[in-house]
């Protein structure tokens, strides 16, 4: 089983994802570009309880409908993206 740990920029937040990956992908849509300020956003995904926190706490913005997006509050990092209507499980 693999495992990956990664964390904010500062430090604050930490993480550990044990298994294999669901997908990857590129994404361009409106809402991760404008939350990345970047043209593409890469991102992975889990089963839920694949990602534990190792340390700190991330703040949750609602970016949409049903869209939560995680990021550390000291320093911005964007973190997690968690949409149960739209990626269950």
């Amino acid at each position: 089983m693999n495992t990956i740990t990664g964390g904010c920029h500062c430090g604050a937040i930490r993480y550990e994802v044990e298994g294999e990956a669901i997908v990857h992908a590129l994404c361009h849509c409106r809402d991760c570009r404008l939350h990345a300020g970047a043209p593409v956003v890469g991102w992975t995904m889990y089963a839920d309880g694949a990602v534990k926190l190792t340390r700190g706490e991330p703040r949750i913005y609602s970016s949409s409908e049903h869209g939560r997006r995680h990021f550390c509050g000291d320093c911005g990092t964007g973190l997690f993206y968690v949409n149960a209507s739209l990626m269950p499980g």
